[in-house]
């Protein structure tokens, strides 16, 4: 059992973290609460809803061919705000 193990490791390792994961629902959230597991983590927060693409695709200049990368056009300043990226 979790909790268990947990105190186990706790009493020989006091400064070690220790998480629980995986198979924790909102249902079975409380059985973990305990003071010898610091993290809970549940995937049930993600799994539930459609994923979004914010990935950044950067494209080279020997790729940008007739001025359109991957369907779409780039503008007249293209080749300027190319390397531009601001984080």
């Amino acid at each position: 059992d979790a909790l268990d193990t947990a105190e186990t490791l706790k009493a020989q390792f006091p400064r070690l973290v220790i998480e629980a994961s995986g198979g924790i629902s909102k249902d079975t959230l409380s059985q973990y609460f305990s003071p010898h597991i610091d993290i809970i983590s549940l995937g049930y927060l993600t799994q539930h809803y459609a994923a979004v693409d914010f990935s950044l695709k950067i494209v080279g200049e020997t790729e940008l061919g007739n001025g359109e990368a991957q369907g779409a056009t780039l503008g007249p300043d293209a080749a300027a705000s190319r390397r531009d990226f601001a984080f």
